[in-house]
Parts: C-alpha cells; sequence; structure tokens
C-alpha cells in the first residue's frame, strides 16, 4: 500500500477526515506535533478502511462498513492493522488495536452525530447499536489480544 493511496484513503473519507479534525482540536496547544499527531490518526484509520475493503472485496466508505452487521469484519482489520502472525493470538504491535478501538467508537460517535443533524434514522441506530457492540465485545474480541 502505497503513501499516495493512502493519503486519498484519508482524504476521500468523510469519518476519517471528522477524526482528524477532532485530533487536531484537541491538540491545538501542541503547535509543533499536532499535525503529525493528526496525520498518524488518518494514515491508522485509512489502514483500517483498507484492510476492511480487502476483507470484504467492496470499496464502500467507511461509514458503510461501520454497522453491527460488519462488526466481525471490524474487529479482524483491526487484528490486521495490528499485524496478526497467521493464526497465532500474537500481534507485532499491539498497542495499535486498541488505539483503534477508540478511533473506531470516535468515528461511529461522528456517524451518529451527521445522522441526528440529517434525521436518518437508519444511520443513528447502526452508529448507537456499533457503539453497543463496541461496549460489550470489543475488550474481549480484540484488546484482550492485545
Amino acid at each position: 500500500m502505497t503513501r499516495y493511496t493512502l493519503t486519498n484513503v484519508a482524504k476521500d473519507g468523510v469519518l476519517i477526515v471528522a477524526l482528524g479534525n477532532h485530533w487536531l482540536r484537541r491538540n491545538l496547544g501542541i503547535t509543533l506535533k499536532r499535525k503529525y499527531y493528526t496525520s498518524s490518526k488518518m494514515r491508522g484509520a485509512a489502514r483500517l478502511l483498507q484492510h476492511l475493503r480487502e476483507l470484504s472485496k467492496t470499496n464502500e466508505d467507511m461509514s458503510s462498513y461501520l454497522s453491527p452487521r460488519n462488526f466481525d469484519l471490524v474487529c479482524e482489520a483491526a487484528l490486521l492493522c495490528a499485524h496478526m502472525e497467521n493464526d497465532d493470538e500474537d500481534l507485532k504491535s499491539p498497542s495499535t488495536s486498541i488505539k483503534i478501538g477508540f478511533d473506531v467508537a470516535r468515528m461511529a460517535g461522528f456517524k451518529l452525530g451527521i445522522a441526528l443533524r440529517d434525521g436518518n434514522n437508519d444511520a443513528k441506530e447502526e452508529a448507537e447499536e456499533l457503539k453497543m457492540l463496541m461496549t460489550m465485545e470489543w475488550s474481549v474480541r480484540v484488546s484482550k489480544l492485545a
């Protein structure tokens, strides 16, 4: 995956851009490092999206994957981002999967906010249900392996 492709994936995703804006605003006082931290978070989300697309063999946006029916896929993609070794439960970078979990929950919150503003009840329900699944299962399915 080239840097150019990853950058385009990050820039084209509404939820990934919202995540970047969130981290940029959160780090306003740290002028020297905020852009690096923000771009790191956006690249992580873009990598997750790339893995989701590879696993599902579709070219959807992040919002489409952030639904309860795709929760298993999101868990699997998060473990791939952490460089899971074959079927072993060893991760090369275990903290990555934990960080991705927090960012997935944030993006689900952004999806919920957009749905509320647009009056989209289907997207609202998807986001709320995904957040419930994240609370109930993420720690056991992903974070526990880290």
